[in-house]
């Protein structure tokens, strides 16, 4: 665990940068997954002869 109390302000700032950094890379993974599971449903749909 860390002390944040401890921190200085150039290492909370560098600490705040990373955990911005991380909080995105989770939420790209999620998107990307999203697209993988959705995507041949959604292909499908788009080529639907009956339109």
């Amino acid at each position: 665990m860390i002390d944040i109390e401890r921190l200085s302000e150039a290492e909370l700032i560098a600490l705040h940068n990373r955990i911005v950094d991380r909080l995105r890379e989770l939420q790209q993974q999620r998107v990307q997954q999203g697209m993988t599971q959705v995507s041949p449903w959604r292909c499908g749909e788009l080529h639907d002869e009956r339109r």
